[in-house]
């Protein structure tokens, strides 16, 4: 079976419709009103514990939200479920005990295969859905989403996989590198060994 999972305010719901009429079985709704700017940890924690009560196999995501776009949402829900991770898959199948296909380097393609279960990111614009019949567009229309809070999953924002960590400073954004050419990128190098040596 096929379940669509989306972790969003309730309005979200209608994404979900329409991924039941493009042939979807279920459609799970993760939503709290605690959950807003919720980060990677709880995302994938919600996630974690959701593919757990369905009795997931594997994980299909995207590559990273619209939101927050850290990317780092996929990798975290492995780590949480001690599964492996195909990231920036363009194309594969399921056969069997794994699953084997493409996925896209940036600069070129690599061939890959995973044991199930597993979890996986879609890069955006390889793979395209096929569009919904108009007739499961209408059957859908007012569907309903099996919905679940925090609490019923056992998830918190904040709440820490590992019991020990603690958090101990909130840096800042980081400056961004500044672009320079060979020469001066030489002379800036030069500069600083000089100055380490002072």
């Amino acid at each position: 079976a096929v379940v669509a999972v989306s972790f969003g305010p309730s309005d979200a719901v209608d994404a979900l419709r329409k991924a039941l009429a493009m042939g979807a079985d279920r459609a799970v709704l993760v939503s709290d009103p605690s959950f807003v700017s919720a980060g990677v940890r709880t995302t994938a924690s919600a996630i974690a514990a959701v593919a757990g009560r369905l009795g997931a196999q594997l994980i299909v995501t995207g590559y990273e939200s619209a939101d927050g776009s850290s990317g780092a949402v996929p990798a975290a829900t492995a780590a949480l479920l001690g599964w492996p991770l195909v990231s920036r898959m363009m194309d594969g199948s399921v056969s069997g005990e794994g699953l084997v296909g493409r996925r896209d380097l940036g600069s070129g393609l690599e061939k890959v295969s995973a044991p199930l279960p597993a979890v996986v990111s879609i890069v955006e614009g390889w793979v395209v859905p096929r569009y919904p019949k108009l007739k499961d567009v209408l059957r859908t229309k007012s569907a309903e989403a099996e919905t679940s809070g925090g609490a019923a999953l056992g998830v918190a924002p904040g709440r820490r996989a590992d019991p020990g960590a603690r958090l101990t400073e909130v840096i800042g954004p980081v400056k961004t590198a500044e672009v320079m050419s060979l020469d001066e990128g030489v002379e800036a190098l030069a500069a600083l060994l000089e100055a380490g040596r002072g």
